[in-house]
């Protein structure tokens, strides 16, 4: 890794911070943690565009959100509008093909919102008229990259962010990149046949939903504001592709990076309830892990997540890393926060297998790192029979382990405190029977937040 790199992944700036949180003390650690609440920013802030109405006859693209009623539904696949949504979970449109997922209530934007910037999608595939092409790779000591590492796409002086290897030859896209710029007119650009970027500007979304989804070409999305003044800019590269691709401004403006306001990394290992899946989340940036961290004030949120995979499961074909076999790659992160979560793909194996699974990861971490580690159980599920078999299995090996000396380790049972059960159900999985969709991400976002926020921090020793 160049000296580049390193600066635009933030290590640089602060190595005794990053990069170093073993040679701390807890109690200067759970320090940050507490500062870092102060500077929580909740991802579902007010837009400053408020999202188009559902129209009938619109051609719709994965990823953008509508408005029908007062609610936000989230575009699963693509096609054209038929009938309105109207369910606070996953359907497909009567008579049509459109399937939409419940993204929550429509917000609009604060009624005293200083300025409201024009908006202009789909302007092509060259720079917008006036601005110059801004490559974001061979600029990336300019930008904060949170949640990944930094890669060229196809030699075109474009960025592409990974997370970690879900296999030998196999890099996982995820992250986002954080910086100032002062410009009254900026343009950023799509990559095409990618599944869209999402963009918050002084940490409120631009647009609710994702910006140009799927473009048969390059494209980009220019935005107007009313003056010159620095504004806080977050891209959130999509799951699927990672691009971030050119930005577009003129000789005057200026570029800097936007470090978070706390140095802290959190480190994720977990299966398709984080990584996503058919069933969403489809906007950028709306991952399990980026909506907890955003909820603790940690923007630099690592992503080491597969699904179907789980503590023993290699996800189908046997082909995917286990947790434990992330550890190397992770511990390369120097986390100062590790989350599990999960998982449910470990069904096919008994207790005792299970068990021991548990208590050899979480061996393996406080081999190489002295920071907390939260569990995060599976959520009930009526689709899979022994699930309380997997929670107890877990709960045991993680109780033992912190009976036997080690220290700073947690279990919560999402089961147990009946985030979900046989009663509302059927309120937070998509029509799968299995997969969580957007507003059931904001749900469990909050539980487990609210978990480590009251018991997690107060316990650190």
């Amino acid at each position: 890794m160049s000296a580049l790199d390193i600066l635009a992944l933030g290590m640089a700036t602060d190595p005794g911070n990053i990069g170093g949180n073993w040679n701390q003390s807890t109690s200067a650690l759970k320090n940050q943690f507490e500062r870092a609440l102060a500077q929580a920013q909740p991802l579902q802030a007010r837009p400053w565009k408020a999202a188009l109405d559902y129209t009938v006859g619109e051609a719709i693209k994965q990823g953008m959100v509508r408005n029908s009623s007062g609610k936000l539904y989230e575009a699963l696949n693509s096609g054209t509008c038929i009938t309105a949504p109207t369910t606070l979970v996953t359907a497909v449109e009567s008579g049509g093909t459109l399937n939409w997922a419940y993204a929550g209530i429509a917000l609009s934007p604060p009624a005293d919102q200083e300025e409201t910037p024009t908006v202009d999608l789909a302007q092509g595939s060259t720079v917008p008229s006036g601005l110059t092409a801004w490559p974001t790779y061979n600029n990336r000591a300019r930008l904060a990259l949170m949640g990944c590492y930094p890669t060229e796409y196809a030699g075109s002086g474009r960025l592409r962010l990974y997370s970690f290897s879900s296999n030998a030859s196999s890099p996982m896209a995820h992250g986002s990149s954080r910086f100032f710029c002062d410009a009254p007119i900026i343009a950023a650009e799509v990559t095409s046949g990618t599944s869209g970027m999402a963009i918050n500007v002084n940490s409120r979304p631009l647009i609710p939903g994702t910006l140009s989804p799927l473009p048969a070409t390059n494209d980009f999305t220019k935005i107007t504001w009313g003056s010159r003044r620095p504004r806080l800019y977050e891209i959130f590269a999509h799951r699927g592709a990672g691009n971030i691709g050119l930005l577009g401004l003129t000789a005057a403006d200026r570029i800097w990076p936007a470090p978070p306001p706390i140095n802290l990394r959190m480190g994720w290992i977990g299966d398709s309830y984080d990584e996503g899946s058919g069933y969403g989340p489809m906007v950028p940036g709306r991952r399990l892990c980026q909506l907890v961290g955003r909820r603790l004030g940690i923007y630099d949120v690592w992503s080491w997540s597969k699904g179907g995979t789980g503590l023993i499961n290699q996800g189908v074909g046997s082909a995917f890393y286990t947790y434990i076999q992330r550890i190397p790659e992770i511990a390369a992160r120097s986390p100062h926060l590790w989350i599990i979560q999960g998982s449910t793909n470990d069904s096919g194996y008994s207790a005792a297998q299970i068990k021991a699974a548990a208590k050899a990861l979480i061996a393996a971490i406080r081999a190489v790192s002295s920071a907390p580690i939260v569990w995060v159980g599976p959520v009930y599920l009526a689709s899979v029979a022994n699930i309380a078999t997997i929670d107890d299995a877990i709960s045991d090996g993680v109780a033992e382990m912190a009976a036997g000396g080690t220290a700073n380790v947690w279990y919560y049972s999402m089961y147990d405190d009946l985030v979900w059960d046989a009663n509302n159900l059927s309120l937070q999985v998509a029509g799968d029977a299995v997969h969580a969709f957007a507003a059931s991400h904001d749900n469990l976002a909050e539980r487990i937040s609210a978990y480590i926020i009251n018991t997690v921090y107060p316990g650190i020793q």
